[in-house]
Formats: C-alpha cells, structure tokens, sequence
C-alpha cells in the first residue's frame, strides 16, 4: 500500500467517528504532512545521488529537469 493509501483509509475512517470541524482539522495536517514527507524524500533522493556521485543515473531529476528548460523556453 501507498502512502496515499493508508491516509485515504485513515481520513475515511476518521470522518465516520468525528464532528466535521475535527475532521477538516485533521485533514489539513494529513496534507500538509504528506506533503512534507514528499519533500523530504525528493531531498533525500537527491542526496543519495549527489554522495555517489551519480547525478546523471537519476532518470526522474533529469526528466524533471528536460521539462523545466522546455517550459523556460
């Protein structure tokens, strides 16, 4: 299971038990923190790469990085 999975079921369940001022609460922080744990793991991908010295082996940064100059242009 994803990530996404698990806080899809988590939220689900969540709304069954709780008023919906508790709920909307909850969700945000889900939100946010799933996104914080997004960033934080592009950081540490990109980290890994950088220490082994294979920046150019990252197929989804330089994918990433091709679609940036084409839209700069």
């Amino acid at each position: 299971m994803s990530c996404d999975e698990i806080f899809s079921l988590y939220l689900r369940d969540l709304s069954k038990r709780v008023n919906e001022n508790y709920y909307k609460t909850i969700l945000r922080f889900v939100l946010l923190y799933r996104e914080c744990l997004n960033e934080y793991g592009w950081l540490k991908r990109r980290d890994h790469y950088c220490k082994a010295g294979m920046q150019d082996f990252d197929e989804i940064l330089n994918k990433l990085k091709k679609e940036e100059e084409r839209e700069e242009q």
